[in-house]
């Protein structure tokens, strides 16, 4: 079942009391009805809007169709364009589609040439199954041509909505018979449905403005309603609800603030785009309007007790600040923080969203103080910060800069104190090469062990010496180190001063060096070639007593005691993570000088005396380097003298002379006035042919002795004495 509410919409406060009374409601079951009649014009949409004059009131209604008729309500029209309208009737009809007719009662004139105008406005109900309803309005004058509108609407069960026709003041009738229809369809457009008309007629309603009188005012006292009394109120006061400014409703009685009618009630409101109506609305910014707009990032800045110059290296930062941002939209923060007098200014630009929390990280750049400073001193941070072009946050925090040499283990700071651009690592490689043959160090292009052990000794000329100190490496405790121009100058340093000289020195190569903890101690390591799992250990802290093969073979021995518990500091990994050297300072100094012993030779080097050289600070024989004086000859590191045996003999004919207790090998030079036999024997007459010879008077072999074996010359002559000199010389070895 489809329900139907028409209202005729033109109501003002002169017309008729009737219309007041005119909303009808009807609901559409399955009726017909019949439209037209029999004017012979085209039919539209089952409607003849197009008839002629005589096709709507010549018409015969159907005897059979019921005709309700209302009792006459009509209006009277004030001026031109206004519809003052009428009477009303519902009526059924069958449906015919060979003879479609309409049924009118009753067809009042109304004045020629008046023009028509009036709006429908229909509520339409569906109570039953969907469908698509189409709702057509129709004005039909008696003597013109006739409009119409369509609209088609869908509904589901138990929806209504509300569909308007307007219909144009351009239309007027000649005074005949005029109508205004409102025709319902189905979904398939088959005219089953029954419609409502109004009759137009110029009738003026009589007895209704005697009946009822309005009061002399209908003022309530509020300027946001308008008061009003007519028939259509049935004489009684009408408050009409009134917006937007009134008299006595209007003004701005503050900043951003004004009076206007809202609902019929006088509001105070709050404008929009406007400072000082305590909204920071989009523009408007601190600097613009500060009434509005307030800062809204909060900070907490939190700082380390001691920044350590090798924490500076790591790529990381111990210095934040915790930015919430407590506002209704996005805070663009710039943020400023240095160490005055120690770093430059750190500056960040943060877009932080409504809500939402970010930490700042700041890391500095310090000037050379920072990584020269050799003692704990106390500095400060400080913050501040701008929004919008206005400083919103300022403070400072209190801290210590710590020695340039202060390291934490646990966060791999040792890589920081691995300083290979030092130029006094540069001064100790160029002592190196010195003892390599061409004097050259290049790295893995050489021979590995061959540059580990000259830059040993190069360290041991520069009389670098251990000193014993308490290391407890413990994870996040400061501990004081060396660096290696400092162990350099000094001439000392403990193991972990020696291990990171000594990887610096490697690195400088392009080496791989490996710094190893043991409980309690360290020592170094090189890979043989890069990225190998072969290693050169060292113990740098017998860089002052010990020779270069003693220091490797006891490393060795205590790294495969301990790599169980070993931790290992890969330099070439941790520069991978962002652990840098500490920035070369240029105001260090070198202490070159070498080791000099008590004779003056500077270490490494041959003492004026044969065959003396200086090692370690002490002079030792070292032939094989510094020769021997004259009448003496090397053997191995030492000097002997070079005539090991020396005699002259006569021996009568027949006679032999041995010559015993000689070892080693002997340069053998006998010579004879005449031909004797010279024999290297052993003890049970065998002899050595290579240092043997009969009847010769000149005689010069090399020849090696041993125990049981002896120099044997026998004078052959049966007549002749010989006159013998021989000399045995040792050789140099």
């Amino acid at each position: 079942m489809v329900s139907i509410a028409l209202n005729l919409n033109n109501v003002n406060d002169e017309m008729d009391y009737s219309l007041y009374k005119g909303l009808i409601e009807y609901n559409f079951e399955d009726e017909e009805m019949s439209f037209c009649g029999e004017c012979g014009s085209e039919i539209v949409e089952g409607i003849c809007p197009n008839c002629d004059k005589q096709g709507i009131s010549s018409a015969p209604p159907i005897a059979s169709v019921p005709v309700i008729t209302l009792s006459s309500i009509n209006f009277k029209i004030i001026g031109v364009g206004l519809l003052l309208i009428l009477l009303l009737s519902l009526w059924y009809a069958f449906f015919s589609i060979e003879k479609p007719s309409v049924s009118i009662s009753r067809c009042d004139l109304i004045n020629s040439g008046t023009a028509i105008s009036t709006s429908l406005e229909i509520l339409v109900s569906n109570k039953n199954q969907a469908n698509n309803i189409t709702i057509m309005g129709i004005f039909q004058p008696k003597d013109a041509q006739g409009v119409y509108q369509k609209k088609t609407i869908q509904l589901d069960p138990n929806q209504q909505t509300t569909i308007q026709f307007s219909f144009p003041s351009s239309v007027s009738t000649s005074g005949a018979c005029s109508a205004i229809a409102i025709v319902v369809l189905d979904d398939s457009d088959v005219r089953k449905k029954i419609g409502l008309a109004y009759n137009i007629s110029t009738e003026n309603p009589s007895g209704l403005t005697d009946k009822l009188s309005c009061p002399s005012s209908c003022d309530d006292g509020n300027p946001c309603t308008r008061d009003f009394c007519s028939r259509a109120t049935e004489f009684a006061c009408r408050h009409e609800s009134l917006s937007g400014d009134q008299a006595g409703c209007s003004g701005s009685p503050a900043t951003c603030r004004y009076n206007t009618c809202e609902a019929g009630v006088c509001t105070k409101k709050t404008s929009t785009m406007c400072c000082g109506n305590e909204v920071c609305e989009n523009n408007e910014d601190l600097t613009s309007c500060p009434a509005d707009c307030k800062p809204s990032v909060t900070f907490s800045c939190a700082v380390p007790a001691v920044i350590n110059p090798a924490g500076s290296m790591s790529g990381s930062s111990t210095v934040s600040c915790l930015l919430t941002n407590t506002g209704t939209r996005t805070a663009v923060v710039t943020m400023t923080s240095s160490l005055p007098s120690w770093s430059d200014t750190n500056t960040q630009t943060i877009n932080l969203p409504a809500g939402e929390q970010q930490n700042v990280f700041f890391i500095y750049k310090f000037g050379s103080n920072f990584y020269s400073n050799g003692v704990t001193t106390s500095a400060t941070i400080s913050f501040s910060a701008q929004q919008e072009g206005r400083q919103i946050y300022s403070d400072t925090k209190s801290t210590k800069i710590g020695a340039k040499g202060d390291i934490d283990w646990s966060n791999q700071q040792v890589a920081y104190t691995v300083t290979p651009q030092d130029p006094c690592v540069e001064g100790v490689l160029s002592i190196a090469k010195e003892k390599m043959p061409g004097r050259s160090l290049s790295g893995y292009k050489g021979d590995v062990d061959s540059q580990v052990k000259a830059i040993y000794e190069a360290v041991q000329d520069l009389g670098v010496s251990y000193v014993s100190s308490l290391l407890s490496f413990t994870p996040g405790t400061a501990q004081r180190v060396r660096l290696p121009y400092e162990s350099i100058n000094e001439k000392s340093g403990n193991c972990a001063d020696g291990a990171i000289l000594f990887a610096s020195l490697f690195e400088n190569l392009g080496m791989e060096p490996v710094i190893i903890i043991i409980p309690g101690h360290a020592f170094v390591a090189v890979k043989s070639a890069s990225n190998s799992n072969t290693w050169i250990f060292v113990e740098t802290t017998m860089v002052g007593t010990s020779t270069y093969e003693q220091a490797k073979k006891t490393a060795w021995q205590e790294y495969s005691d301990n790599k169980n518990v070993a931790t290992l500091y890969d330099i070439k990994k941790l520069r991978g993570i962002g652990h840098l050297p500490r920035p070369q300072i240029s105001t260090v100094s070198c202490n070159l000088q070498l080791r000099m012993c008590a004779d003056g030779t500077v270490s490494s080097t041959c003492s004026s005396i044969k065959p003396k050289y200086c090692s370690i600070g002490n002079l030792i024989d070292k032939a094989s380097v510094c020769g021997c004086p004259s009448g003496r000859v090397t053997s191995g590191d030492k000097c002997i003298d070079e005539i090991a045996y020396q005699n002259s003999f006569t021996l009568n004919p027949l006679a032999s002379n041995n010559i015993n207790g000689i070892y080693g090998s002997k340069q053998v030079i006998v010579t004879s006035d005449v031909p004797v036999n010279v024999r290297l024997l052993t003890t049970n007459s065998q002899y050595y042919p290579y240092c043997s010879n009969d009847g010769i008077t000149s005689f010069t072999r090399t020849c090696s002795f041993d125990s049981g074996i002896y120099l044997s010359i026998t004078n052959g002559n049966l007549l002749s004495q010989a006159n013998v000199q021989v000399v045995l010389k040792n050789l140099p070895s």
